[in-house]
């Protein structure tokens, strides 16, 4: 259980209200021309009150494994960042007023009703931590380092940066780090960048703080007395490295796993009068399968990827096909048309495209010699999906018939957590195998599930989370009033269709002969105690709130008073929260500022 406390200069935990830090390069005699800014986002901070040692403005103190943003913004013309470096500046003592924590839903208890807004704005300003492409290490008597994330195996864990890194003139570029520290007290320490831009070398620095200090104390029955709790027991989300610190030998093929080993180019096709390219590469799984979990090692994949959509208003998009038989033949037509297509419905339809749209083709497309019937447009990212950085950033996901069907009437989530425990690769697949089976077959569904003959409400601005004993609701905060209004549409029973829930690294998995509950697990996932839901089947009616596990998702039974009170806080944006008889907590929470 979580509260809050008031009053004074004693020690007290206040919500966090300012959980993202801006801080300009320190000044200096003169500024360069580009903009460039470092962004600090931490689930919980010590609060220094303004004095000698502070300045004027009271300071929040990140705590280990906050993510730090470096934006750069190249105006006047293209900039070149040269390096990245850290040192430390200096140690002392914490002085500190509090804890402020943000967090996506209220807490338990509030003690001083003069925090209630407080807390409110808390909820709305709650956003998720990142996971970051370098690590800034803080450790012990050793130099400050800046180094790539990697997991346990040493596998980059995303796409970073290759120095020296060119911004394009009006571009803009984020390199997302986590700041890991041992320092019990307060260390302060500065972040070095090396830019070009117009023939000139500006070398920008960055003041920040950082503390390891526990932000919280818990008491055992029997026990002594407190036991100090490491941040990251209560903020899973912050970062703690995976790849043993110090001089440990990288394993074969960890470095390749950002750039797939053994491409190959092996092809390319141009279209729309040269505005469009689609290139073909050959790509071999190598004997280290770093970045291809559930493929052996030798197994060949194509992967196309575009020029020219960003020209017609799109994104770039890519696309990998396991050929049949292990063929040699890369050029899929189907593909290719599927691309071709986007790219006419682009420049003659002004059709835009946006993560999460579903492609229907209107007739049966051959890929890989089977057919499909629909695309997915979703993120070149995940469990296994390793991508150069200078490949597309967008990926399609092909779907057979049945497929597609199911994304129509049951949302993607259901469809895309299938495929991703059948393939072996948290949260999807990013390669087509043309030989499996589809993962949803709607004539085995129909009459088995409980979404049949069931309203649906589809909103990709929501995700539902499970967490122990509670169920949370998390509502873009921009979107909120939409969500609200559609809700009064609603008949009194209806399914809530959410985004499909990748922040935790787990996820509710269902086929029809299941008979225990089952989910598809990420090799590092980011919460080892929650996990994404892919619907709430809301029923009104009845004298008490009750959540029951359906599937993969739940069933959610509110009284009329509570229906009513559902859609009120929804419109106003307002948190709202529930106790079931058996304790279970279900609570409605904003994210996005």
């Amino acid at each position: 259980m979580t509260g809050i406390s008031g009053g004074g200069r004693a020690w007290a935990a206040q919500i966090l209200d300012r959980p993202v830090r801006r801080t300009s390069p320190a000044a200096g005699a003169e500024q360069p021309p580009f903009l460039a800014e470092v962004v600090s986002r931490s689930h919980v901070t010590f609060v220094q009150s303004p004095g000698s040692d502070v300045g004027p403005v009271a300071v929040h103190v990140p705590v280990t494994g906050h993510n730090l943003f470096l934006d750069v913004t190249a105006e006047g013309g293209p900039v070149v960042l040269r390096s990245l470096t850290a040192e430390v500046v200096g140690r002392g003592p914490l002085v500190a007023e509090g804890t402020s924590f943000a967090t996506p839903r209220t807490p338990d208890l509030v003690l001083d009703p003069r925090l209630a807004p407080v807390a409110g704005r808390s909820v709305q300003a709650y956003e998720e931590l990142e996971i970051p492409q370098h690590e800034v290490l803080l450790l012990g008597g050793a130099a400050a380092q800046v180094r790539p994330a990697r997991d346990a195996y040493g596998r980059r864990l995303r796409p970073g940066p290759v120095w020296p890194l060119e911004v394009p003139a009006g571009a803009a570029c984020r390199i997302v780090l986590a700041v890991v520290t041992d320092e019990p007290d307060l260390l302060r320490w500065r972040l070095h960048a090396v830019a070009t831009q117009g023939g000139r070398t500006w070398q920008l620095e960055w003041d920040l703080r950082i503390s390891a200090r526990p932000v919280m104390r818990k008491f055992v029955p029997g026990g002594s007395g407190p036991i100090p709790v490491p941040v990251h027991e209560r903020f899973p989300q912050h970062w703690q490295p995976r790849w043993p610190v110090g001089p440990a030998p990288l394993p074969r093929g960890a470095d390749e796993a950002v750039r797939l080993p053994a491409i190959a180019q092996a092809g390319r096709v141009v279209a729309a009068d040269g505005a469009l390219v689609i290139t073909v590469d050959e790509c071999e799984v190598p004997d280290d399968p770093v970045g291809f979990p559930g493929l052996p090692a030798g197994t060949r994949l194509w992967v196309y990827g575009t020029v020219g959509l960003a020209a017609a208003g799109l994104t770039e998009v890519t696309a990998a096909v396991l050929p049949p038989g292990g063929g040699r033949e890369p050029l899929d037509s189907g593909l290719i048309e599927l691309i071709i297509g986007m790219y006419s419905a682009a420049v003659h339809q002004g059709w835009r495209m946006r993560v999460n749209d579903v492609i229907g083709f209107g007739r049966p497309i051959d890929v890989g010699g089977r057919e499909i019937g629909g695309a997915l447009i979703t993120h070149a990212a995940g469990d296994g999906a390793w991508f150069p950085a200078d490949w597309p950033p967008l990926l399609l996901v092909p779907l057979f018939d049945g497929e597609m069907e199911a994304v129509g009437r049951h949302g993607r989530g259901r469809v895309l957590a299938n495929l991703a425990a059948t393939e072996s690769c948290f949260p999807y697949p990013w390669w087509f195998d043309p030989s499996r089976p589809p993962v949803v077959d709607p004539d085995t569904y129909d009459g088995s599930t409980v979404l049949d003959d069931v309203s649906n409400l589809r909103d990709e601005n929501v995700m539902v989370v499970e967490g122990p004993g509670e169920l949370m609701i998390i509502v873009d905060r921009e979107r909120h009033a939409v969500l609200g209004g559609a809700w009064t549409q609603m008949p009194p029973r209806f399914a809530l269709i959410p985004r499909y829930t990748t922040m935790t690294g787990r996820a509710r998995v269902w086929w029809p002969d299941q008979s225990a509950p089952s989910e598809v697990v990420a090799a590092l996932p980011r919460s080892q105690n929650q996990a994404g839901v892919h619907f709430l089947l809301f029923i009104q009616g009845g004298s008490a709130v009750t959540v029951d596990p359906m599937e993969d998702g739940f069933v959610v039974g509110l009284p009329v008073d509570d229906w009513y009170a559902m859609g009120t806080h929804l419109r106003a944006g307002r948190p709202i929260e529930w106790r079931t008889g058996d304790g279970t907590r279900l609570s409605v929470g904003y994210s996005g500022g």
